[in-house]
């Protein structure tokens, strides 16, 4: 009997430490359901050379833009900087690309059909909107992936929304009429409008190949 009884009672003391694990608590459930955004796995290490490259080509690349894009803003007004960006900002995003560097810029929510990212740009994309939620985005992002056969490096700048973007990417009621009119005859199935200032617009996005 007494062994019985010792028995019986490591089996309570057992079942009572294992309460805590079978029905947690408030702030354990947050914890549970809380999504941890961590960053992708690096395969191979990137040369800080290539970081360079990389980073360089981002900077030149947005600080064209952003000079094309003031001037017309300065010259034409707003109508002048949709224009722009219309007909100008992807031919010389295009052409910031070389054979050892391939530059582009994506988003989740797409004016111009040509800045749709694949699906690892995407998942980045949504890191990005993530961190900026928790206010911890960063300046930028340098990722190793797996592309086909081959090792790439990319480096991830993010886009954020200024003052002055939210005179073509606001909210619909405070954009000028002529403007919103312009939007939808040269975008017809436009998602960029709707944003505030420090929102994600999108991202600045280099590759180039280790091998």
């Amino acid at each position: 009997m007494k062994i019985v009884a010792a028995l019986l009672s490591v089996t309570l003391l057992a079942l009572l430490l294992l309460t805590p694990a079978c029905a947690p608590g408030d702030g354990q459930k947050a914890a549970a359901e809380k999504t941890e955004v961590a960053p992708p796995p690096v395969p191979v290490e990137i040369p800080a050379q290539v970081k360079e490259t990389l980073k360089n080509s981002v900077k030149m690349l947005g600080g064209t833009l952003k000079g094309h894009l003031v001037a017309a803003l300065d010259e034409k007004g707003t109508l002048g900087a949709l224009e722009f960006c219309g007909s100008q900002a992807q031919t010389l995003t295009g052409e910031a690309s070389t054979d050892e560097v391939f530059i582009h810029r994506v988003s989740l929510r797409l004016r111009n059909p040509a800045n749709q990212p694949s699906d690892f740009e995407r998942a980045q994309l949504e890191r990005f909107e993530a961190l900026n939620a928790e206010g911890k985005l960063p300046e930028g992002a340098f990722i190793a992936h797996k592309d086909g056969e081959r090792d790439a490096a990319y480096f991830f700048k993010p886009l954020m929304m200024g003052k002055p973007c939210l005179l073509c990417h606001g909210d619909p009621a405070g954009i000028e009429p002529e403007v919103l009119a312009r939007l939808q005859e040269l975008y017809p199935t436009d998602e960029a409008v709707g944003f505030a200032e420090g929102d994600l617009r999108g991202a600045f996005v280099a590759r180039t190949y280790l091998n």
